[in-house]
């Protein structure tokens, strides 16, 4: 049975960008076609995934995800363009049509099954670093289901302020604990040749060069760069205020 998942991170702009086919596969072809049977959001499945997330998440020793009312309102809107277009990709928006955050993530895929979807989720580095991610706090998850085949989002942030309003709040005082002390931790950003990750990832696709989360020699000089046009100090590293000035 085929399935393509697809998993986007972005840290204080944004954070990278990976798919997969049903084996780990690099792209791929979509599954099937979308027959004429309505859309309509399958609650449970969605609750199936944030439940496995955070299974993966205990036994990896990370803190619970929180659900968010934001993020679930954001995911299911993703879920529902994806179902609708039959087209399998990211929101090409997410950093702005979601608020608030300092961290974000995505992971979306199609297939038939939630439990061969999750399989397939957490086979691949990219989007088992999503779920397994320690800046990540909250989570949003729909699936929506098209004659039986299933377009899931599962969307992750880390708030910049508190959302104890928005957020459903969760039975386990344990994740509570822990999402209060990971939305209020900071972490220096120094980016430089040599680093690599999801975070230089990001850099690169806001840049609009090759995003393949090593910091090499073409990104630095891309930095450099936009630094001259922003009237940054030109250093060809990603410090935050750099990242701030690519963020806007």
């Amino acid at each position: 049975m085929a399935i393509n998942a697809l998993a986007l991170t972005v840290p204080a702009p944004k954070r990278g960008l990976a798919m997969l086919a049903a084996a780990g596969v690099v792209a791929g072809a979509l599954v099937g076609g979308v027959t004429a049977t309505p859309a309509h959001a399958a609650t449970s499945n969605a609750s199936y995934f944030i439940n496995a997330i955070n299974a993966q998440r205990a036994r990896h020793g990370r803190p619970k995800l929180a659900v968010s009312s934001t993020m679930m309102a954001s995911a299911q809107r993703w879920a529902n363009q994806m179902a609708k277009s039959n087209s399998l990709y990211h929101n090409p928006h997410l950093a702005t049509s979601v608020s608030n955050w300092k961290y974000l993530g995505e992971n979306v895929g199609v297939g038939y099954s939630d439990s061969s979807l999750e399989a397939a989720f957490y086979a691949s580095t990219p989007h088992r670093d999503n779920m397994l991610d320690k800046d990540f706090t909250e989570i949003g998850v729909a699936v929506v289901n098209v004659g039986g085949k299933l377009w899931v989002a599962e969307e992750f942030r880390r708030p910049m302020h508190s959302t104890v309003s928005p957020t459903v709040k969760s039975t386990s005082s344990h994740t509570t604990k822990h999402t209060t002390k990971h939305a209020t931790k900071k972490k220096p950003v120094d980016l430089k040749v040599g680093s690599r990750g999801s975070l230089v990832a990001v850099v690169q696709r806001l840049l609009h060069i090759t995003s393949d989360g090593i910091y090499g020699p073409q990104t630095k000089a891309a930095v450099e760069t936009f630094q001259r046009r922003h009237h940054l100090k030109v250093t060809g590293r990603v410090t935050a205020q750099t990242l701030a000035a690519l963020r806007d």
